[in-house]
């Protein structure tokens, strides 16, 4: 973190990236097929760069909250679907909810990150 308290691009970066990896892992629970995770973070390190997302910029803030948002949600969702998983029970269908939550969390990162011109 900087005097800010906010992270470097780079460090955000590799959040997403990690992030993307705990998707990958919900997405097999699910029975869904992967997701190009090279393609997602580069579509995110991009945003993050084009749109001058730099200390203090409300686009950094609004990220930075979003992954924290994420990482709560992937945690607690993650570790939930690895229980019901121990008992013997099928993870699909919580897997596929939660995954379904990630997508929409992803997506509303994103979009604030490449606004789209009116």
């Amino acid at each position: 973190m900087n005097r800010s308290g906010q992270e470097p691009a780079e460090t955000l970066t590799q959040r997403w990236a990690a992030l993307l990896q705990k998707v990958g892992e919900i997405a097999l629970m699910a029975e869904l097929s992967p997701e190009p995770v090279g393609e997602m973070n580069a579509r995110f390190a991009n945003a993050l760069a084009r749109t001058g997302a730099l200390f203090g910029n409300h686009t950094h803030i609004a990220a930075e909250r979003g992954i924290e948002d994420m990482e709560i949600l992937i945690d607690m969702g993650l570790g939930a679907v690895k229980e019901v998983e121990s008992r013997g029970q099928n993870p699909v269908v919580p897997a596929l909810a939660l995954w379904r939550e990630v997508y929409h969390a992803r997506e509303a990162v994103l979009i604030a990150l490449e606004p789209v011109a009116a």
